[in-house]
């Protein structure tokens, strides 16, 4: 009960209704302030010359899917491997997944670094291979061994696979062998990742003008995993050639050729997706269009302070987040580091997979992309877990019909995967081989729509 209100049909005994009296005649004042108030402004969120506010009160709803989405699906293809500006090597990752990572050498500066050689009074004596790796985003937690070799075949950096060396509109060119055909061996050496993230591989003099020469350049170099069921992402490479000037003892390093065109081919491709699927070589992206509900299911406390079912107002949203349960992925597609899903507006479905996407959904204070950030393990058998996407901007625009610059909401949104620059803010996609797996509609785990809401409510004077 109230304090300083009674029951219907009670009636005070005469030390109640002095106290009442004397609590009535100190709030007095506030009374008349707060009727001045309302009959000044006459504002919807104003107090009722007959009611006092109470604490709000913070409650959770879970919607379920069938309640929020009227249509999904899972669209393919987005992005190239050179976009991600990392390589990939791998061989029997998983049991299945193999992949190779293919350069270019930069063509001027190689060229002009073999020529001012052979025009000065230097002698090439050998050069080496320089690679550098991702530990967080490899598999191996011991030595591994990794090999270099010069391929025999002009290939296209941007439409490069496991079977077409060249995938255009001009034409498609197969492989002499599937996987990137074969090389000229030029070294191979151990890479320790406690040692460090970078490998150089040894060349002798005759293969390193081999790599470098300028007839060849468009052939460029392979790099191989040897090491059999380990993944190793790789981040950059350069030529250094070692030269001994004319009548000094000392072993020069000139600067080195940086590699060019980094990108990777791999097999075998994952299968169509059993659920949701977020992220991979070319990307995959899950999109939903979504509809909510003008009303909700409310607690007994909340009952007691505003109707029921409770109107669903963007004033009493204070979190929205998507809830997906992940799923094991399809062997040799286990990430070897953690995953980012980002949420984003689409503003034309009909056109998919073309339609163009909105700006980020949630930023932080500092204009960075925020997402959910998935553990690796979380998609590996027995891992399974439940993450939140947090959409809560969204759905704020949803439930008022516009944007805060008054354009239309748009109900649909893809969820992808990026990856982004902790420094600058900017996404790229695609951001890994691996991808995300989650639990489709109908599915056990199937996704839902946690909603926190603050409602207040006003309580009558007596």
């Amino acid at each position: 009960m109230v304090a300083g209100r009674l029951p219907p049909g009670a009636v005070p005994v005469p030390g109640e209704r002095a106290t009442l009296t004397r609590r009535m005649l100190r709030l007095l004042p506030l009374f008349m302030v707060a009727t001045l108030v309302v009959c000044q402004n006459d504002t919807p969120t104003a107090l009722d010359e007959g009611s006092l506010p109470v604490e709000p009160v913070t409650l959770e709803v879970r919607l379920p899917w069938s309640q929020f989405v009227t249509s999904a699906q899972v669209v393919g293809g987005f992005g190239r491997a050179d976009e991600l500006r990392v390589g990939t090597i791998a061989n029997a990752f998983g049991g299945t997944l193999n992949a190779r990572t293919l350069m270019h050498l930069e063509s001027e500066t190689s060229g002009s670094r073999v020529a001012g050689v052979r025009d000065s009074q230097t002698t090439i004596v050998g050069g080496a291979f320089l690679l550098r790796f991702n530990p967080d985003g490899s598999s191996n937690q011991g030595p591994v061994s990794v090999s270099v070799g010069r391929t025999s075949t002009h290939w296209d950096a941007r439409s490069a696979t496991w079977q077409l060396a060249v995938d255009s509109l001009d034409g498609k060119e197969e492989w002499p062998e599937q996987g990137g055909g074969s090389v000229r061996p030029l070294g191979e050496a151990v890479w320790d990742p406690l040692q460090g993230d970078s490998l150089e591989i040894f060349f002798s003099p005759s293969a390193l003008l081999t790599v470098l020469d300028t007839t060849a350049l468009e052939f460029g170099v392979r790099v191989d995993m040897e090491t059999p069921g380990e993944l190793v992402q790789v981040v950059s490479g350069e030529i250094q050639i070692f030269a001994k000037v004319e009548g000094v003892d000392t072993v020069v390093t000139m600067p080195p050729a940086h590699a060019t065109d980094l990108t990777f081919i791999y097999d075998p491709a994952p299968g169509p997706p059993e659920g949701f699927r977020v992220g991979g070589v070319p990307a995959w992206r899950t999109v939903i269009s979504m509809a909510l509900p003008a009303t909700v299911a409310g607690t007994p406390e909340a009952c007691a302070l505003v109707t029921c079912p409770l109107a669903l107002t963007a004033e009493r949203i204070s979190l929205a987040n998507l809830v997906l349960s992940t799923r094991a992925n399809e062997p040799g597609f286990q990430p070897t580091d953690s995953l980012l899903v980002h949420a984003r507006s689409l503003f034309a479905p009909e056109v998919l997979p073309k339609s163009p996407l909105g700006p980020p959904i949630f930023r932080d204070d500092l204009g960075i992309t925020l997402g959910a950030t998935l553990a690796s393990a979380a998609f590996a058998p027995g891992g399974e877990r439940s993450i939140e996407v947090p959409i809560t901007p969204l759905v704020w625009d949803l439930v008022q019909g516009t944007t805060g610059s008054g354009a239309s909401t748009s109900p649909t949104i893809a969820l992808l995967s990026l990856n982004c620059n902790p420094v600058s803010g900017s996404c790229v996609e695609p951001a890994s081989v691996a991808f995300s797996s989650f639990a489709g509609a109908g599915q056990p785990g199937e996704p839902f729509l946690r909603l926190i809401l603050t409602i207040s409510g006003q309580v009558g004077l007596p």
